[in-house]
């Protein structure tokens, strides 16, 4: 479940609603009903009945050392692959194809040029609740989870607008 914070900010689940989904769906008040599950949280990791699962314990010995294999390919280049992408034009034109395959072999080449961040535009269609989690991955923390400990809807606001709308006709 995620932390207080966030769900003091946004409707995550059918326990921060309590009793309301159903005095609005024995009342007919269709309004009120397509309202609140518009607002829950589509992702099931959200729920308060999720619990992380645990982190698999690392093996005593990492097996690319054990059976003598290269560290794996990079996601993303750094400075001096810029530098080696010249030295292999260079081997090219010297020793020939097969000098750069082998060489390829030996330290593949980094699977992207740079990190690409999401544009803005996709990042203004996501939730706000995406946005965060987005924002946290970045950061390099995680969402933190905590068990509920409250009681009530916590729409008092939308209740009391309800009685007015009520009153007024």
């Amino acid at each position: 479940m995620l932390s207080r914070e966030i769900r003091n900010e946004l409707l995550i689940d059918e326990m921060q609603i309590g009793e309301r989904l159903n005095t609005s769906l024995q009342a007919k008040d269709r309004a009120d009903f397509d309202l609140m599950l518009a607002m829950l949280s589509p992702d099931v990791t959200d729920a308060a009945g999720y619990s992380k699962p645990e982190k698999l314990q690392p093996q005593e010995q990492d097996l690319r050392q054990r059976l003598g294999l290269q560290p794996p390919v990079r996601l993303y280049a750094k400075a001096d692959d810029f530098a080696r992408a010249d030295n292999l034009k260079e081997t090219f034109s010297s020793e020939g194809i097969t000098a750069v395959f082998l060489r390829e072999c030996l330290r593949p080449e980094p699977l992207n040029t740079f990190n690409r961040d999401f544009p803005p535009e996709v990042v203004g269609n996501l939730s706000p609740l995406s946005q965060e989690k987005l924002r946290l991955k970045s950061e390099g923390r995680e969402l933190e989870y905590e068990k509920i400990q409250e009681r009530g809807d916590g729409f008092e606001v939308l209740s009391e607008v309800k009685e007015s709308v009520d009153q007024l006709a």
